[in-house]
């Protein structure tokens, strides 16, 4: 399948889905407003309602687009702006979203964000270079380390499951991983053959990680030993946009990329799904529930998959 050459006629352009406390959706969009390129969030029940194209039950607009959202608590959610700024905002009980911190801390877009749960700290990866930690409360964020590796933008960020370490990729084609507690030890790195555009990092193996390349390539290392890849594959045959290890099934990976293509694969590498949208499909996230993935696009439509697992 491929996208097609123009944009859709609907400029609603879908970049980030979230699950939240009881499989609640999130999900931001850019947008075209006049002569404006601003952002909007909206959360909904649940993703059967979010896929019909109905109105969130909670909508929130934003001065500019949003890069990348994340939960950091039940009703915490961090959003990472293209103007170079990151906010908090509450998801009150009253089914409102109150902006309770924003600051500018990047000269340039806000690529992507990770969380620590456990450590209430979440990382802002941008395209000014550079990676700044947070330690966050209920009154707002407060900077813990910056982190400089990367000659020219980040484009993606993820944590490892203990906190300890983190993975970024560059559009100078290098991977990093980074000590999250000393901000001034050299990282690990590796060139890749292609720019890496999007990292995830598995959750039920502590050394191993993943990363989506603007070739349509999957490559799956051993944060010990980059140097040589565990694996590697081309799923997509254009950038892959978000990678996301499923919670119901050890090594089972989902994918997202400009192709139009969702895919699923199995621990051994084996394709287990495969959905599609009619352009970009931008962004992907599993249900914590059941084994439900949802994917959204710049064709507008958030799509669910039942994956059989």
């Amino acid at each position: 399948l491929s996208p097609p050459h123009t944009l859709p006629q609907r400029m609603d352009q879908l970049d980030a889905v979230r699950f939240g406390a009881g499989d609640a959706l999130l999900v931001s969009n850019s947008r075209v407003t006049g002569r404006n390129w601003d952002g909007q969030l909206r959360l909904f029940r649940d993703a059967a309602q979010a896929s019909r194209r109905g109105k969130g039950f909670c909508e929130q607009n934003l001065p500019n687009s949003a890069a990348d959202v994340q939960f950091l608590a039940e009703r915490r959610i961090a959003v990472a702006s293209d103007d170079g700024s990151i906010s908090i905002w509450a998801w009150r009980g009253d089914d409102s979203l109150e902006n309770v911190w924003s600051q500018c801390p990047h000269d340039d877009v806000v690529s992507s964000l990770a969380v620590s749960v456990v450590r209430r700290q979440f990382l802002s990866a941008s395209h000014d270079r550079s990676v700044k930690l947070w330690t966050w409360g209920d009154d707002g964020a407060q900077l813990a380390a910056q982190y400089r590796g990367h000659s020219r933008p980040v484009t993606a960020v993820a944590l490892d499951s203990t906190s300890s370490r983190f993975a970024t990729g560059g559009e100078d084609s290098n991977v990093l991983v980074w000590s999250a507690s000393d901000a001034a030890a050299t990282p690990l790195a590796v060139k890749c053959a292609s720019v890496p555009t999007s990292v995830a990092w598995s959750p039920a193996e502590e050394h191993v990680f993943v990363t989506g390349h603007m070739d349509g390539s999957v490559v799956f290392r051993d944060a010990r030993s980059l140097s040589q890849a565990l694996r590697s594959s081309h799923l997509h045959t254009a950038s892959v946009n978000e990678l996301a290890f499923c919670p119901h099934r050890p090594g089972v990976l989902a994918s997202a990329g400009n192709d139009g293509q969702v895919l699923v694969i199995g621990a051994d590498g084996s394709r287990i799904y495969q959905g599609a949208h009619t352009y970009f499909a931008r962004t992907i996230a599993w249900a914590s529930q059941h084994p439900t993935l949802v994917s959204a696009g710049w064709d507008g439509q958030i799509l669910c998959h039942s994956i059989a697992l």
